[in-house]
Parts: structure tokens; sequence; C-alpha cells
């Protein structure tokens, strides 16, 4: 009786060994989605990447060692040419105006005195020359009241530049209390601030971005600069309609319109470019939180749409300068290498490599970048 069950038992494992076998397997298998190869038209656009910012950024810093009393803006705010932004102490300039003025009264003091000594001794010099007339004193007693008489008179010069100075450093010193209340230099928008209630400032001298108490934009106008292929610059020119998409917001489209196209080209290991500056509507920029030199893609319309073969973009992979897409094929993908022609950000024209009937992996994006040729897979 025992040895009649273990012979069923043993039969039945080894009937049951492959079905256990293709149930591992199975577990094994990446689940993927497809899509439909698909005919259609697509509009030829140029793609290329860039940066926005505002037509103009200026950075204000303090000109005078001082302390931040009052912050009348926040970052975002709108301002207009004039507006007060900060107002810093008066406190070191107090100090240093008093001392200066100390100084000041007494050059005064010691040039009074000096110019008096000048006109002691001239009226002396003066005798001297009355009495040389006379013979009572000697040619030697004249010279000296004469070099006396010159000493005097450039003790009153020396004094009389040194005061000159001191007035000049005063003059610096309230000329400088127009520093103490920063306003905007132009209508604008506040990008960055810096600046704390309470805070010292000092002079920015080495230009260092992150010492600017306050940074502003013009935001009359808003740009995209972007990096074209040269060989794609025949199907540029100013007028024409742009899209861009910011790196927050890539599913909406801002439009725009090509401005300026820069007059020299960039030579980079990339190939040679060239820079186009793409303005965009303002009124669609509305309720976006848009930040200075924000990354983009922008889409230049070349050509009237056509017909032709189309995949999802995202199953076209890139590897080696070659591209090429996962065709279903019974159980297992197929790499097939294309020809891709061009694009519209969702679709991707197939020049040569796909049929009207062939289903293509488009993802999951980990999954799809690791497939291997021939390895089998589960639709999910």
């Amino acid at each position: 009786m025992k040895n009649s069950k273990l012979v069923w038992g043993l039969v039945l494992l080894g009937i049951s060994s492959p079905f256990l076998k293709l149930a591992a397997e199975s577990d094994k298998q990446k689940y993927v989605e497809v899509a439909q190869v698909t005919k259609g038209d697509l509009d030829e656009h140029l793609v290329a990447t860039g940066k926005v910012s505002y037509d103009r950024e200026l950075n204000l810093d303090s000109k005078v060692v001082s302390t931040v009393t009052q912050v009348f803006v926040e970052v975002g705010e709108r301002v207009s040419k004039g507006d007060t932004l900060l107002e810093l102490d008066s406190f070191t300039l107090d100090s240093q105006e008093a001392l200066l003025k100390k100084q000041y009264d007494s050059l005064d003091i010691e040039l009074s005195i000096a110019r008096g000594k000048a006109q002691d001794t001239e009226r002396q010099h003066q005798i001297n020359q009355t009495l040389m007339t006379k013979g009572l004193i000697g040619k030697e007693k004249l010279a000296q009241s004469q070099q006396a008489l010159t000493n005097a008179n450039l003790e009153v010069k020396h004094i009389s530049s040194l005061l000159a100075a001191k007035q000049v450093q005063l003059d610096e010193v309230q000329g400088s209390r127009r520093y103490l209340t920063i306003k905007a230099p132009m209508d604008g928008l506040i990008i960055d601030l810096n600046a704390v209630e309470g805070e010292n400032v000092y002079p920015n001298q080495m230009n260092v971005d992150f010492n600017f108490l306050v940074s502003m934009a013009d935001n009359s106008s808003v740009f995209a600069d972007v990096q074209i292929d040269e060989r794609s610059l025949a199907n540029v020119h100013i007028g024409q309609s742009a899209s861009v998409f910011l790196a927050s917001y890539p599913d909406t489209p801002i439009e725009g319109k090509i401005s300026f196209i820069y007059p020299t080209v960039d030579k980079s290991s990339q190939g040679i470019r060239n820079k186009v500056r793409v303005e965009l509507n303002q009124n669609a920029l509305a309720g976006l939180n848009f930040r200075q030199n924000m990354s983009c893609l922008v889409k230049i319309k070349l050509a009237t749409s056509k017909e032709g073969t189309l995949v999802p973009m995202k199953a076209v992979v890139e590897q080696n300068d070659a591209k090429f897409v996962y065709v279903l094929n019974g159980n297992a993908v197929r790499r097939q290498l294309i020809q891709a022609g061009e694009s519209d950000f969702q679709l991707q024209r197939i020049v040569s490599g796909l049929s009207e009937s062939d289903k293509v992996v488009v993802g999951p994006m980990d999954v799809l970048l690791n497939l291997t040729d021939g390895e089998s897979v589960r639709i999910l």
C-alpha cells in the first residue's frame, strides 16, 4: 500500500513538473504595455531646449556699511520706478560725519592761527624792508624775514589743502546718505530678496550673487533662448510661431514668436549650434510659478502635416546613436532598428523599420530600458 502511494506521488510529480516550471518562468516574465503602430498626420516641428528668463535683470546691493532697518517688498511683488525697497540705518554715517566735522573744525582753527601768523610775519618783513633802506639792518636780517614769510605762507597753503580734503570727505559722507534708501531703478518684479531687518550689510565689492540685497527684473517681456542645429537655420525665421513648455509645466504650452536670431554660432562637442530668442506671450504665463532661468523645451512648427507611420514617442529607445523599438512577437519582443523622422513630443514619425500591423512596447519605462532582444514578456 505504501509502495502504491509512492508510485502515484512520483507520477503526479512528473506530470506537474513542466507546469511548475512554466509557472516559475511566468513569474520571471516582465509585464509591458504595448501600443499599435498607426498611420496619420504629423506636423513637422523643430524641438530644442533652452532657458526662459526676463528681458533684463538688475542686482542691487549696499553702497555703504550699515544695517537694514526696514524692508518694504517681498519676492514676487511688482514695483514701479522710484518705489522704496529698503531703508538702512544712518548710525555709521552719523559717526563718520561727526568725526570728520570735528577734524574739519580743528583744521579750520589751525588755518586761522596760521593766517594770523602769516600776516604778522608779512608786517615784520615790511618793517625790515624799511629798516634795510635806512641802513639800520643788514641783508642777512632781511633774508631771514623773507624766509619766515615764505614758510608762514606755505603753512597756510598746507592747512588749506588739508581742510579742502576734509571737506571732500564730509561731502562724500553726506552724499552717501542717499544710499540709505534703496529705490527701484525701473518698473519690474522682485525676483530675489536677501535683505533681513537688523542684518549688517556691506558694499558688494566682489560682485558675489548671494551678497545682493535685492534682485529685480524687467518683466515687460519674457523670452526663451534656445540652441538649434545650424542645419535647421534655413527653416527658422523671425516672426515664426513657437510653443514653449516650462520644465515645471510640461503639459502647458505657452505661445511665443521668434524675435531674434543671434548672428554668431556656438561650436561645441554637440556640433555647431545657433541661438534663437523666442518672445513669450505674457498672458499665457498668468498663474504659472515662473522663475528666472527655468529650463524649457521649445517646439517650432516647420512644415504642414503629412501622413506617415507613427508610434508613441516613449516607445523609441536611443543607444549609441542608434534608435530602435521593441516589437511584440508572440509572447516575446524583437528589437527593431528604425529610422526616425520628426516628432511632436507625443508621436514619432517612423521613416523605415515598422509596418502598420506591428505593436510596440511603450512601458513601463524602467522595464523598457532593460529589455533584451527575444525576451519573453506578458502584456499588462
